[in-house]
């Protein structure tokens, strides 16, 4: 191959419960003693067992019900094993199957560039980057395929042949996905504005028809008095502007910290008796977040598409997120639950709407 395939495989990040495995698992018995979670198969491919977590993740797709993530997992094991026409066939049909899966797109992409094939291979970056045009990754790959292509345009203008190492493209193949299945993207409803109302428009002059002069003079026509309106009443009352500014930065504050990879600030946008996942203590919660956080080679964290409802005396917030690290890409809906506490706004329940 001209170029060099690039495969971080770090431990999977979501933002629901998710029970982590340690490493000891791997090394004190057989893994496959027991079906192997997904945290497991990519424990065996960190490791370098590309071959017993290609066996298991071939049993689990021999279940009725499997997730998508064992079959892309299994394109990149084959993709890893140097099987890249495998690899290919492999991730084709996963793109019949979840059309929504993003990591398909661009590892095809990866692959294609690595038989030299760019032009398939720009094809499927660019299907990748029109369904999410933030996604890092991506990016990155487009612009090395670009940096091989014009590096051969400029050989054979020379009529010869450049130095492969230097030049060589790095892509990075994807190993994850939160897309369990294809869903349609929720319906966001903006709440900055108003509906525009309709002004009430005179009739037409030609409608007005005076009355006959020699007819006896009408009754005067009593006004109607107008029917009050019921107002209804319930919890969700309208937010303020200024309400609706301070929560979402405060919102922006926490994602910024998450991408610094800042614990002190991440930690500071949660109430003190915020209600952590599993029902655990908020130094155990703290724990977790840090290992699952901490040390990345980068992280983003962007949130977008607000919606918000004042409850009582707390705000719901609803917005999508982009999370991205090394070869991670997820992306989801959010549910913020914000309190006043000290006088800023902080998160005490935290959910990801659907799961």
């Amino acid at each position: 191959m001209n170029f060099l395939l690039r495969f971080w495989l770090c431990s999977w990040v979501v933002l629901w419960p998710l029970t982590s495995t340690p490493n000891s698992s791997l090394t004190n018995a057989s893994p496959m003693a027991e079906p192997a979670s997904l945290a497991q198969v990519r424990e065996l491919m960190q490791a370098g067992r590309l071959a017993e977590a290609g066996q298991e993740i071939a049993r689990q797709l021999q279940k009725p019900v499997t997730d998508p993530q064992f079959q892309l997992l299994q394109c990149v094991v084959l993709a890893n094993q140097n099987q890249t026409a495998k690899a290919i066939t492999c991730l084709n049909a996963l793109v019949k199957a979840q059309p929504d899966m993003l990591e398909a797109y661009n590892n095809l992409g990866v692959l294609h560039a690595s038989l030299g094939q760019h032009d398939e291979a720009r094809r499927w970056l660019n299907l990748a980057m029109q369904r999410v045009p933030a996604l890092w990754t991506v990016h990155q790959n487009m612009q090395n395929l670009q940096v091989e292509v014009s590096r051969k345009a400029y050989a054979s203008a020379l009529q010869t042949e450049l130095p492969l190492k230097a030049a060589a493209p790095k892509l990075t193949l994807l190993a994850s996905t939160s897309l369990s299945s294809p869903e349609k993207k929720p319906k966001v409803v903006a709440n900055d504005a108003p509906s525009p109302v309709k002004a009430a428009l005179p009739p037409p002059a030609a409608d007005l028809v005076a009355a006959p002069a020699s007819a006896a003079p009408a009754p005067p026509v009593q006004p109607l008095k107008p029917t009050p309106v019921p107002v209804q009443t319930t919890e969700q009352a309208p937010m303020n502007e200024e309400t609706r500014k301070q929560v979402q930065s405060a919102i922006e504050a926490w994602a910024q910290a998450w991408t610094a990879q800042n614990m002190t600030q991440y930690f500071a946008a949660y109430t003190p008796d915020f209600s952590a996942p599993k029902g655990l203590g908020r130094a155990a919660w703290e724990a977790e977040r840090t290992s699952r956080i901490a040390g990345r080679r980068f992280v983003r964290v962007s949130v977008r598409q607000f919606s918000f409802e004042k409850v009582g005396s707390k705000v719901v917030a609803r917005f999508s997120q982009v999370y991205e690290s090394d070869n991670i890409f997820s992306t989801h809906r959010k549910r913020l639950d914000l309190v006043r506490h000290e006088g800023n706004w902080k998160i005490e329940r935290e959910s990801v709407i659907g799961q």
